[in-house]
């Protein structure tokens, strides 16, 4: 899409956490008509997942509180989903209210904290909901991944995809979104 030259848009992925930004800044002075801005954030974090099987992360949660805190002084309403309340469902309920938050002189942030990846079969970085389920590991020619002996030498498990959030969910949340 063509972005004027009065706007600049920025995106980024972090390591440890999936952090997906839609930040429209206007370059031009604001007249006295101008519509206010509406700044939304939506936050996601999942320090101990249902299962322990996806080890438990250390600060994702303080993480998300900590920016939450710091985007309201900004000005910005924001949502917070945590732990047992970060589910795909609620986080794609989420993403799906975003074509009514915020406005075009506004911006939306979403940050995603916790554990994410490409998994085998997909071409996109995801985020691990509290919910995620699991699948037998397989290796490029289908064949099924085992733990090593000294893990007992059963079947090696990983985030099955289809219980992930996508990447290009969120940039299509983030398309249909007025800021």
């Amino acid at each position: 899409p063509y972005l004027s030259p009065n706007r600049a848009t920025l995106g980024f992925l972090c390591a440890h956490a999936l952090i997906v930004c839609s930040i429209t800044i206007e370059c031009r002075a604001q007249d006295k008509t101008a519509v206010a801005p509406r700044n939304y954030a939506l936050l996601v974090a999942v320090t101990e997942y249902n299962h322990s099987l996806l080890n438990t992360l250390k600060y994702p949660e303080e993480d998300a509180k900590a920016i939450e805190v710091e985007l309201k002084k900004g000005g910005y309403e924001v949502d917070t989903l945590l732990r047992e309340n970060a589910t795909a469902e609620a986080i794609q309920k989420k993403l799906a209210g975003l074509s009514k938050k915020g406005n075009a002189p506004g911006a939306v942030v979403i940050g995603f904290f916790g554990h994410g990846g490409e998994y085998e079969g997909t071409s996109e970085a995801m985020f691990c909901p509290y919910d995620t389920t699991l699948r037998i590991a397989k290796d490029a020619d289908g064949n099924e991944l085992r733990e090593t002996e000294e893990k007992g030498g059963g079947p090696l498990l990983e985030p099955d995809p289809k219980s992930l959030i996508g990447m290009q969910s969120i940039l299509k949340a983030l398309r249909l979104c007025p800021a």
